[in-house]
């Protein structure tokens, strides 16, 4: 599935990458290697410390930002496949494992400024189907001068868009997709 919509800055596909075999090989090696921690913030929402249900690791970014940290050697063939696959280089890798259907994370954007205009963000699905959601902001969540709540950031006048993926899929956010997404 391609999606190119400059109206609504929505530049997406969707691609059956990797056979069951490779993907199942690629789950048990992530999920043996990697570090895992939860995230805890401070919600400023719900005013308390909070912790995310999945469990989460990062591996790139850029020597001056932090975190940074090296990718690792049995991770680099993934990256370096993907990266190949569609012709653009991966600086940062972030990892979340879900254990079931109750793990899941709020709504967010990757409308961060390191990761430039038109970043390409990759987001391959290892293991069970799952629903990946997305809604059009006005604003990038959090604003950056803290003016505005979740909602006020919100474009109610476009619908939220569900995409299904499944073991192996991957899907691409190209363009200007983080600005507006």
């Amino acid at each position: 599935e391609i999606i190119d919509d400059d109206a609504i800055g929505l530049h997406l596909l969707i691609k059956r990458k990797f056979a069951k075999e490779t993907s199942e090989k690629w789950f048990q090696t992530i999920t043996k290697n990697a570090r895992w921690h939860r995230v805890k913030y401070q919600s400023g929402r719900f005013s308390k410390s909070c912790e995310t249900p999945c469990w989460t690791t990062f591996y790139g970014g850029r020597e001056e930002y932090s975190p940074y940290e090296e990718v690792p050697n049995w991770f680099r063939p993934l990256v370096d496949e993907v990266s190949s696959y569609l012709g653009v280089p991966f600086n940062a890798m972030l990892l979340r494992l879900y254990f079931d259907g109750n793990d899941e994370i709020a709504w967010h954007t990757d409308g961060r400024t390191f990761l430039g205009d038109t970043p390409t963000i990759a987001s391959l699905s290892l293991g069970a189907t799952a629903t990946f959601q997305m809604r059009r902001m006005l604003d990038v969540w959090p604003p950056t001068d803290g003016s505005k709540s979740c909602e006020e950031c919100i474009d109610k006048t476009v619908p939220q868009k569900d995409f299904v993926v499944r073991d192996g899929d991957l899907l691409v956010m190209r363009s200007v997709t983080q600005k507006h997404w």
